[in-house]
């Protein structure tokens, strides 16, 4: 089997060392609208080849994206709270 189609950009890290990344998964099949996730994946530095699954999110139909004045984003998903931020705003795109 295929894996899900992804979108990925980088995030700022509170730890220099660390690499993360937010990815949206979304599976291919026409039946399986509405299983769209969000996951925080971690690299412990540039160039690892290992990572630690950090956040699993799934996009209910009560999400909500906002946008902040620094280039972030907030999501709100089945009652949860989650605040991101790019390296950069060209990584959005």
């Amino acid at each position: 089997p295929q894996p899900p189609p992804s979108q990925a950009v980088r995030l700022e890290s509170a730890r220099p060392q660390r690499v993360r990344y937010l990815l949206v998964v979304r599976p291919e099949e026409a039946d399986a609208e509405g299983q769209t996730v969000l996951l925080g994946v971690d690299f412990p530095h540039e160039g690892s080849t290992r990572c630690t699954l950090g956040m699993v999110l799934p996009l209910w139909s009560d999400t909500q994206v906002f946008l902040d004045g620094d280039g972030g984003f907030s999501v709100m998903s089945g009652g949860q709270t989650r605040i991101f931020k790019p390296i950069s705003v060209q990584t959005m795109w």
